[in-house]
């Protein structure tokens, strides 16, 4: 799996909320105790005492966080898409439209590694969020479960192929290629193992992804 960094920032973006009106302080308090539910009672009420747009958006991020502990899949994806779409609209340095991507990937570090199902719904509500910072590196890791855990081999393949084409990021379409390098070892074709080994060190050469390209030549 890749990891991926937490948003920058994101201290200060939730502590700075514990100071504020009653019943927002009062779910932030929630939050950061780990209730989630009681988090979200409130975190719902809360938006609707705001008028301004910013930080209604700000709340449903929160939100949309809180959902995915409560595994309400469809209603994270709801409000982190609607976060995103007021974000994208702002132009606010601090709330740039991958930030509620990044809070979804934050979730998926803290899934117990047993939790398929958890981790395979939030890749992807990432991957429909669509942002180049994250969506890459969440259908490599959508494959590798694919791959490893389920057997899907033929489904990993392709959307490793998708996380290359998207790639923004050298590193990202590394993770993606040393993956089709593992694939087309393990399905017997050296040519394109190596050829995809190679383009994976050539990208992105000090990344662990060359890493394991490198002992991958010399099997």
């Amino acid at each position: 799996m890749v990891d991926f960094g937490l948003p920058r920032g994101l201290s200060e973006l939730l502590g700075g909320l514990i100071e504020s009106p009653d019943v927002v302080a009062g779910a932030m308090r929630r939050f950061h105790d780990e209730d989630f539910r009681g988090a979200a009672d409130r975190l719902r009420v809360a938006i609707h005492q705001y008028t301004g747009e910013k930080e209604q958006a700000r709340l449903t991020m929160i939100l949309g966080y809180c959902e995915l502990k409560l595994e309400n899949y469809e209603d994270a994806e709801s409000d982190l898409r609607e976060a995103t779409t007021v974000f994208a609209s702002l132009g606010d340095e601090q709330l740039k439209p991958s930030l509620p991507s990044l809070f979804a990937m934050k979730h998926v570090m803290e899934v117990r590694d047993g939790e398929l199902e958890a981790k395979r719904r939030t890749y992807s509500i990432v991957i429909a969020l669509d942002q180049p910072e994250t969506r890459a590196r969440a259908m490599v890791n959508q494959g590798d479960l694919y791959y490893f855990r389920e057997g899907r081999q033929e489904e990993a393949r392709a959307l490793w192929e998708k996380a290359y084409s998207v790639a923004e990021d050298d590193e990202d379409k590394a993770y993606a290629t040393y993956n089709l390098g593992w694939y087309w070892h393990e399905h017997s074709d050296q040519n394109r193992a190596v050829a995809y080994y190679e383009e994976t060190i050539d990208l992105a050469p000090e990344s662990v992804a060359a890493d394991y390209a490198r002992r991958g030549l010399i099997k």
